[in-house]
């Protein structure tokens, strides 16, 4: 990652409060991109958390699939923590817990 000096993420671009893809500028923002850029710098370094940042998009299919497969380092989306799900994902969660109901439950 740091000889690269981009770390590789899955992630979503088209949610509008986790992680958003603004389609003229192609600049990624939310909660989930600002964790991950967060996540970049503190890797690798640097002022520019943006260049340091490669976000592939994933769904709720395949975001086991990238991370086992070496794809990604991380995925930084909404995703519910489970027994059987933490027996092959290391998660370092949860960073948000939403109640019952919210937009974002269940993706």
């Amino acid at each position: 990652m740091k000889q690269a000096k981009k770390l590789v993420t899955g992630g979503t671009k088209t949610s509008e409060v986790f992680s958003w893809e603004d389609s003229k500028t192609k600049k990624i923002s939310g909660f989930d991109a600002a964790i991950a850029q967060a996540l970049a710098r503190y890797i690798i370094g640097g002022d520019d958390a943006r260049s340091l940042l490669e976000v592939q998009q994933v769904t709720s299919e395949t975001r086991e699939t990238v991370l086992t497969n070496g794809t990604v380092k991380a995925v930084i989306a909404t995703y519910t923590i489970t027994p059987e799900r933490a027996k092959k994902i290391d998660f370092a969660g949860p960073l948000l817990r939403l109640q019952p109901g919210h937009p974002g439950q269940g993706r």
